[in-house]
C-alpha cells in the first residue's frame, strides 16, 4: 500500500471512529479534505470489503431508530 493511500485509509478510519457513515458521505468527507478521487475510491472499496462501510446496514439501523416512520 502506498503511503498516500495509507494516509487516506487512516483518515477514513478516524472519521468512522466518530460515527457510522454511508459510502457517499465518507467519500464526500475525504474529497473535501483534498484527497485525490482515485485514492478515495480505492479507500471506499477497502472500507466496504473490511465491513467498515455498509450502506444496507446503515439504512436498516437508521430506520429502526425512527419509530414514527413505520414499516416503510
Amino acid at each position: 500500500m502506498s503511503k498516500s493511500l495509507e494516509k487516506v485509509v487512516t483518515e477514513a478510519i478516524n472519521i468512522l471512529s466518530r460515527r457510522e457513515y454511508t459510502r457517499w458521505e465518507l467519500g464526500r468527507k475525504l474529497l473535501a479534505r483534498d484527497h485525490p478521487a482515485d485514492l478515495v475510491e480505492k479507500t471506499l472499496d477497502e472500507m466496504e470489503k473490511a465491513g467498515y462501510v455498509d450502506d444496507r446496514e446503515y439504512a436498516r439501523r437508521f430506520q429502526e431508530t425512527r419509530d414514527e416512520w413505520g414499516y416503510r
